[in-house]
């Protein structure tokens, strides 16, 4: 598996939202947006591109805008919701 190639394909599923999606391009939408957020972010921090210290300004992705956009997928019940208006 060529993991530098993988790694560019997952960043490029960056949405201008923060969350990802499957196809690179696209915005974070769908039934599974939640899922395919954490398929990325899980797939990077395995292949060893996202250390423990996420924070950290040379971050692969766009940490801020992730952050907030798990923030805003947190409902009121402490769960979180898939995409925008779906329950928990």
């Amino acid at each position: 598996m060529d993991m530098e190639e993988t790694k560019e394909y997952i960043v490029n599923c960056q949405s201008y939202d923060g969350g990802f999606w499957l196809v690179p391009g696209l915005e974070s939408h769908g039934s599974d947006e939640g899922g395919a957020t954490y398929s990325a972010v899980v797939a990077l921090r395995l292949m060893g591109f996202i250390e423990d210290a996420i924070l950290s300004i040379s971050s692969v992705i766009d940490v801020e805008s992730l952050l907030e956009w798990c923030l805003q997928r947190q409902a009121i019940d402490g769960g979180f919701q898939g995409r925008v208006n779906k329950a928990t």
